[in-house]
């Protein structure tokens, strides 16, 4: 065998190796579309990129903090308040549980806009929680969370009611998650796609070009990167990415039409899952943003002609357990030094 055929061969096996997941959910996804080729349609290929475009919103927020050594959990809960703080103001008559009985009219952006800049206070408590009081980031990040999924419920409680849940959202919010370009419901174009490409193209950019990413990268180790980096370094990191998930959680709940305080929650290990998928690491340094757009779509995809035949929301579940788990394992078993060490003599030979 020569040394090129000896080198293809062995870079198309860990490949295949490093991508097992993403490999097995394709497998899986046309052998559903086998069992009922009504999956594949024009429309469900439609119902899938919608549903996946506030969950690259997030992705890429999530990805970013992970790319620079965080495991930043907190995003996903921001997202979450940020989606109920939104949606609170945009009930109709319809809805179960108002939770404002004012109906004065308040321009849309307006209150997306205030939502995210008090949501992004998340991002300050971390950065001043790491470098003004020494936390660990992960105890920073445990205390940003318990704050965020506390104020959730709060928000959603009433003395009469108990905690509610929202729904019946007027047209001016719902059209932010469901809009399109064109009026057929199944040729029209989600404007919701285009945006979250959009956003994951520039952080892509910016993580290429940006100072910042530049002096992670020289740092050479991303799991001490809250002792490299500056207070004004951590607040831009951690402010930015708040600011980008809250607008995708805003999205997801437009979208869905019903939000409560769990939503960060259930939100949290769909996001973790995609990225994972996309080749980002828990320690940081390693991943590619355009490849979350092809990784948000395969899981997506999954777990939606998992639902679509039939076997179940808790199939999903399981689905989700073992992205995580296999893509974790993986990453540690690649930073093994003698399986680094043996996969540079191979490229080497």
């Amino acid at each position: 065998m020569s040394f090129f055929q000896k080198n293809k061969r062995s870079s198309i096996k860990r490949f295949a190796i490093k991508n097992t997941s993403a490999i097995i959910l394709v497998i899986l996804f046309l052998v559903l579309v086998f069992i009922d080729s009504s999956l594949f349609s024009v429309r469900n290929i439609r119902n899938i990129i919608s549903i996946g475009a506030p969950r690259l919103i997030v992705a890429c927020a999530f990805a970013f903090c992970m790319y620079a050594g965080f495991l930043d959990l907190s995003l996903v809960f921001s997202a979450g308040f940020a989606g109920i703080i939104v949606a609170s103001f945009f009930q109709t008559g319809n809805s179960a549980h108002i939770l404002f009985s004012s109906t004065m009219s308040i321009p849309f952006f307006f209150i997306l806009i205030i939502a995210i800049l008090l949501v992004s206070l998340a991002g300050v408590l971390n950065a001043v929680l790491i470098r003004k009081f020494s936390f660990p980031f992960y105890l920073a990040n445990l205390g940003t969370i318990t704050v965020l999924y506390g104020l959730a419920h709060i928000y959603l409680h009433r003395p009469e009611q108990g905690e509610i849940f929202l729904d019946g959202f007027s047209k001016a919010f719902t059209n932010f998650g469901t809009g399109a370009i064109g009026s057929d419901p199944t040729y029209s174009f989600p404007i919701s796609v285009i945006l979250s490409v959009c956003i994951c193209v520039g952080i892509w950019f910016v993580s290429k070009r940006s100072q910042l990413c530049k002096k992670i990268l020289k740092n050479g180790s991303c799991s001490s990167s809250d002792k490299n980096l500056s207070f004004n370094e951590l607040l831009l990191l951690f402010c930015s990415a708040t600011v980008i998930s809250s607008l995708g959680g805003v999205m997801q709940v437009s979208y869905v039409g019903f939000v409560d305080a769990e939503f960060g929650l259930s939100f949290l290990f769909d996001i973790m899952a995609i990225c994972l998928l996309s080749g980002f690491s828990v320690f940081g340094c390693k991943g590619k943003f355009p490849v979350l757009i092809a990784g948000t779509i395969i899981y997506t995809a999954s777990c939606y002609a998992v639902d679509f035949v039939g076997l179940g929301r808790f199939t999903a579940y399981i689905i989700r357990a073992l992205v995580i788990i296999v893509n974790i394992g993986l990453d540690i078993h690649f930073r093994n030094p003698k399986v680094k060490e043996n996969l540079e003599k191979k490229d080497i030979m």
